[in-house]
């Protein structure tokens, strides 16, 4: 026989006591089911907690990004801005050596052979830094 324990219930308004008997299988059946729904729901607010957690860091994330993006476009215009003024440099630097030309035509001056550009100064042909001088056809540094 399987035992059973008695459950006395007490009204305070002075109603009869009512008693309910439960086995101890059914008290088990109502322990472990207790038990279960206690780590279901303990296991959905760990999730919950976790999901909170990932869309913190997904607005800090997007936060982060929309300001690299600003920071980016801040110097797409930069680039533009000196390649704007490199091509305003070649532009001048174009019309001088017109200018040059016409002078030199006007002038009936010849274009000297030691003005013009000269080769890389390595007899292997790598390119050096020249510094220009009256006596000598330049002094060089290597490029590395």
């Amino acid at each position: 026989m399987a035992k059973k324990y008695s459950v006395l219930i007490i009204d305070d308004k002075g109603s009869p006591v009512r008693e309910s008997r439960v086995s101890k299988r059914s008290l088990g059946i109502l322990a472990f089911t207790t038990a279960f729904c206690a780590i279901l729901l303990g296991a959905g607010i760990y999730h919950y907690l976790q999901l909170r957690n990932a869309l913190t860091d997904k607005s800090q994330l997007i936060a982060q990004l929309q300001d690299q993006q600003l920071q980016i476009e801040g110097q797409r215009k930069q680039i533009q801005l000196f390649a704007e003024d490199i091509n305003q440099l070649k532009s001048r630097l174009m019309n001088i050596n017109d200018f040059e030309q016409k002078i030199r035509i006007i002038a009936n001056l010849e274009h000297k052979p030691d003005q013009a550009l000269r080769p890389p100064c390595s007899p292997s042909g790598a390119p050096c830094r020249t510094i220009w001088t009256a006596t000598c056809h330049c002094s060089k540094t290597m490029i590395a």
